[in-house]
């Protein structure tokens, strides 16, 4: 992927996908939360980090954003009709309610 992050030892055709999960700090900008891992054939989305707590799978209802990452800017931007996973989503921002009641 452009953003440099695949998995070597178990990649499989186009090679294992992973999705970052950012969320918005007290200053406003986009902090890293947790790293999933997008299954191109099942599209599945599970948890392989996590910094804070975060939701073990992702599920398309549970997020607010879809990034894409532009290296130029050196910033996320969203990806305003954007609905579902996929190789070309960089990073989510998830809707506060995806958050409420983890431990």
């Amino acid at each position: 992927a452009e953003d440099g992050i695949r998995d070597a030892q178990e990649s499989r055709g186009l090679g294992d996908v992973y999705k970052r999960q950012v969320f918005k700090g007290p200053t406003g900008r986009q902090d890293f939360r947790a790293l999933y891992r997008y299954d191109q054939n099942t599209g599945e989305v599970r948890k392989v980090y996590s910094s804070l707590l975060a939701p073990e799978a992702l599920a398309p209802s549970m997020v607010e954003n879809y990034y894409r990452y532009d290296s130029g800017a050196k910033e996320f931007k969203v990806i305003p009709a954007n609905k579902n996973f996929s190789i070309a989503i960089d990073a989510v921002s998830l809707l506060p309610q995806a958050l409420r009641g983890l431990k």
